[in-house]
């Protein structure tokens, strides 16, 4: 990971040219940073205005201060408690929006929640597990969730999917809901149209609908997937699937036994670490393959790095549930040979392909655990222990 961040800290000067680069385990910004702010640790707070972009991954973000343009983000939890001039752009375990935002917020995260101290005056685009608004959402509103729970103001329209909606709050433009559950609280009010599906056929708008009309519509119908044969078309095919997931759980504990093995019994001692650490691979290795190939010397180095990276990826769900196998051999007093250790992590594998199934928060639940994955390899090998790989 030292590497990475010495990487990073050379590319920095090309990224843009009044910029700021820090990284660490814990930090905190005191000081005005006079223009883009790169900033990567386990635990970050911003005290001080930055008058450029916010560029950060840690564990933990906190932002008590203005940033004059863009957040990117990225952490196992974030707080913007600060106002932000322009768009914030996140992926995360939890979001919390407290303060201004003068452009769009695009979040993906198990948890979304916009106090109703907050006004976004541009757009919301979310997507995740849970999103709970509060506040006033000046623009338009589409998201793809499990929960939403709307308490607050939207003054353009809603378009929601998900597994349950819950509308308490005023909805000034056209709505578009559609879910297994839709509930309606007193203090709703649509003041357009609104075009709705659920399961049960129908939902009790009650008085809520202040002009236009509420209408269901079949063709707004989701297609929550099945799990058979873990959405494979055939027995067979499934079969030599889970046949080759299990030729890889055996070649990543023979070739990289002691850092599994490590990896695996810290997996969940800092949940915010690894998420963070795991972040910043998946963000910080694309970039530095981008500059490579734009150098003729480095376009060998940037596919090589290109197809290691694609292929981390692609294993990235079987290498979790090797380390959570390992995790539970230890935490469990299994005492588990290689044989019994590699079938484990298959069950846990078919486990978790069912879990990422689930409608909208599955493919979050993927990503979550390839970034605790990734992390938690990177924890061990900046820890300076002897691993070895064989």
């Amino acid at each position: 990971m030292k590497y990475i961040y010495s990487l990073l800290l050379i590319l920095a000067p090309v990224i843009s040219i009044a910029q700021q680069v820090e990284y660490g385990n814990n930090l905190t910004i005191t000081r005005p940073v006079y223009g883009n702010l790169y900033i990567t640790g386990k635990n970050i707070i911003i005290n001080a205005p930055v008058y450029g972009d916010l560029i950060v991954a840690g564990g933990t973000v906190t932002v008590n201060d203005t940033v004059q343009n863009d957040i990117l983000a990225g952490g196992g939890e974030i707080h913007m408690n600060g106002y932000v001039g322009e768009d914030i752009r996140c992926v995360g375990g939890k979001l919390f929006v407290d303060k201004n935002t003068g452009g769009d917020l695009a979040a993906i995260a198990s948890s979304i929640n916009v106090s109703k101290d907050a006004v976004i005056a541009g757009d919301l685009l979310a997507s995740g597990g849970d999103l709970i608004l509060e506040g006033t959402i000046k623009g338009s509103v589409k998201t793809g969730v499990g929960t939403l729970a709307m308490n607050g103001t939207i003054e353009k329209g809603l378009d929601c999917r998900g597994n349950e909606i819950n509308i308490n709050g005023t909805i000034n433009g056209a709505t578009v809901l559609a879910a297994r559950y839709i509930n309606i609280g007193r203090s709703a009010a649509f003041m357009q149209n609104v075009r709705y599906w659920n399961e049960n056929g129908s939902t009790d708008f009650g008085e809520s609908i202040k002009k236009g009309r509420a209408v269901y519509d079949k063709t707004l119908a989701i297609d929550y997937p099945t799990w058979q044969f873990l959405g494979y078309s055939s027995f067979i095919a499934l079969i030599w699937y889970l046949a080759t997931v299990f030729i890889f759980i055996l070649l990543i504990r023979l070739l990289f036994p002691d850092i599994t093995a490590k990896a695996g019994e810290g997996l969940f001692n800092n949940t915010g670490r690894a998420i963070g650490n795991g972040i910043l691979f998946m963000i910080v290795v694309p970039i530095i393959i981008i500059f490579a190939f734009m150098t003729i010397i480095g376009i060998p180095v940037a596919i090589l790095m290109l197809i290691c990276y694609i292929t981390l990826l692609l294993l990235g769900s079987v290498l979790f549930s090797v380390l959570l196998a390992q995790w539970a051999n230890r935490g469990y007093k299994k005492k588990w040979g290689f044989w019994k250790s590699a079938w484990a992590a298959l069950g846990i594998f078919i486990l978790f392909k069912l879990a990422s199934l689930t409608p909208f928060v599955g493919w979050l639940i993927s990503l979550v655990a390839m970034c605790i994955a990734f992390g938690s390899i990177l924890v061990v090998l900046r820890s300076g222990r002897n691993v070895s790989a064989g």
